[in-house]
């Protein structure tokens, strides 16, 4: 702290000076107030250094955190959470919406929102990855999850495969092929599109 330095070192050395000021400096979460909704981050940035003297350097974005997001938040919400440097939660009078806890519980919403999302469209693109064109984001919306099977390995048995509402021996007798056994296992809307692999 400043108190330990001596004064004439912080006078020598002015990057000392403005280290051991940043040292006292805490990492806070806020949510604007209502003055801010409707702009952009540039605006609260601006502002919030300019009467307190803090330093907005990340915001919330999909869920992420995110470091000095200028030009991608171009709108702030009642629901973005951003984070400042501060030397106490006094300074972040006029620019935080109290109480000043109430950010954690809209940055954990927030995240879990960003999570289902994301899953979301790691599953679309693991689908369209696995079948190449001839999956679309369309059939994967419209496919319930209980009626997505992968196709059986290639050492698994007929008695072993998902679906296929058959035992080995009734495969046999069936007269039915190994292809058109796996193919029933499948959703229509996919397994028309799926060339598996025996």
């Amino acid at each position: 702290t400043e108190a330990e330095v001596h004064e004439s070192e912080l006078l020598a050395s002015p990057w000392l000076e403005h280290y051991v000021a940043g040292m006292g400096h805490e990492v806070y979460g806020l949510l604007a107030v209502e003055e801010f909704w409707g702009k952009p981050l540039t605006t609260l940035v601006d502002e919030a250094y300019t009467r307190n003297s803090i330093c907005v350097f990340a915001a919330q974005i999909n869920g992420v955190v995110v470091l000095a997001p200028l030009r991608q938040l171009q709108v702030i919400t009642e629901r973005t959470v951003v984070f400042a440097l501060a030397q106490d939660e006094l300074m972040l009078h006029g620019i935080a919406r109290a109480p000043s806890t109430a950010w954690k519980a809209v940055f954990q919403e927030n995240s879990m929102r960003g999570w289902h999302n994301t899953s979301q469209t790691v599953v679309e693109a693991s689908a369209e990855l696995y079948d190449g064109s001839a999956f679309h984001r369309s059939s994967m919306r419209s496919t319930q999850a209980q009626d997505f099977f992968l196709p059986p390995l290639a050492n698994d048995g007929p008695s072993n495969r998902r679906g296929s509402g058959r035992s080995g021996r009734e495969s046999q007798h069936s007269g039915g092929s190994e292809e058109s056994d796996q193919n029933s296992s499948l959703p229509q809307s996919i397994g028309s599109r799926l060339q598996l692999q025996p």
